[in-house]
């Protein structure tokens, strides 16, 4: 390399301990007035290899912590699930329905101990099952697809408590509506057949653990229109029961004819049960409407020697549209007789007479 005349070439040597801009002046002549200082810049880079590496290493370190924290999180949430279900479940056992089935599968009858979770040195056994076989996988589970398969586990330990919860429910609520509307507890015990029915669901766990929502529903339902049935049903046992020997039988008015004996609440379809109940409450209306009216006793009227009347001495029903007077029960008044109106129905009871001005 050829230099201009009065140069003569210089080695810089620059020591640094990364990359960046350096600059500095070397003094070549202190005693010159003028070009007597050299300034001089360095530029220094860093091997693009480096900070390659530097952002794969970053790269895999922040998947690797987000997939071991993720895992961990989902692990956390599933065994979190897993205990507020059995909590669900055991809180409910002293006051659950007589007639609700036990999740012999999950948590054993409910004569066993409640279980618990069991310690992770425990998981290797083979003879878990049930909530405990679910702790393990929930603790053992580590890829993407062994999440997903205890979540489903999960998923279906909570569906089937939640179900078992309303199923409970609602034979906790067939039961106060069967005391309700049958109070007395000899009748209640009779072999009527929607009481003998009613009382099966209550007392004898024939409601079998649905496989799905779906049977869930159904059988939820069918409970629900149970307590509509018998409370039906005992309303025309008693319009029956009430009806005179002297009005002609009616077979259909007769509710062991309308809801026999060997019938099946739980197999009943919606459609049945709304006929059913349709069925009952006429024929509740039908033989209340032909039992005779009977006037109550008149105390005042049998100390002043007044005649006493009783069912024999009443009057036949008016016709409909009759502006006939009502009979009068005691002493006649110096009134003006006044004309009423009787409203009757082929299915309902006489109505209260109405005055007409």
């Amino acid at each position: 390399m050829s230099l201009p005349p009065g140069l003569s070439p210089a080695t810089v040597t620059v020591k640094v301990d990364s990359h960046g801009a350096y600059s500095t002046t070397f003094v070549l002549d202190p005693k010159a007035k003028q070009d007597g200082t050299l300034k001089v810049k360095v530029n220094v880079q860093v091997w693009w290899l480096w900070p390659l590496l530097i952002l794969i290493i970053g790269a895999v370190f922040g998947y690797l912590t987000r997939w071991l924290m993720g895992s961990y999180r989902d692990r956390r949430i599933l065994a979190a699930r897993l205990v507020e279900a059995r909590n669900s479940y055991s809180d409910r056992i002293a006051q659950r329905s007589p007639g609700i089935y036990p999740l012999n599968t999950w948590l054993g009858d409910f004569s066993d101990p409640i279980p618990g979770i069991p310690r992770p040195s425990d998981c290797g056994s083979d003879d878990l099952s049930g909530f405990a076989a679910a702790c393990c996988e929930v603790h053992q589970a580590r890829s993407a697809d062994e999440i997903d398969a205890a979540r489903t586990t999960v998923d279906r330990l909570s569906t089937d408590v939640d179900i078992w919860r309303k199923v409970n429910t609602a034979l906790k609520t067939l039961d106060v509506s069967f005391q309700q509307s049958v109070p007395d507890p000899e009748t209640r015990a009779r072999e009527i057949p929607a009481c003998a029915d009613t009382r099966a669901l209550i007392n004898d766990q024939i409601v079998p653990q649905p496989a799905d929502a779906a049977e869930a529903a159904k059988k939820i339902a069918a409970l629900r229109e149970q307590a509509e049935i018998v409370r039906v049903y005992e309303r025309a046992r008693r319009a029956w029961a009430q009806v005179p020997h002297e009005v002609p039988p009616y077979e259909e008015w007769d509710p062991l004819k309308i809801y026999p004996a060997g019938k099946s609440p739980l197999t009943c379809s919606p459609e049945e049960a709304k006929t059913l109940i349709r069925e009952l409450a006429d024929a509740a209306l039908s033989a209340t409407a032909r039992v005779p009216l009977r006037a109550p006793r008149l105390p005042a009227l049998e100390r002043a020697g007044g005649p006493e009347r009783g069912p024999d001495t009443l009057p036949a029903p008016v016709a409909a549209g009759s502006t006939r007077p009502p009979p009068s029960l005691g002493r006649q008044s110096d009134r003006p007789p006044r004309s009423y109106t009787y409203a009757t129905g082929p299915s309902s009871s006489l109505s209260e007479p109405k005055a007409q001005a």
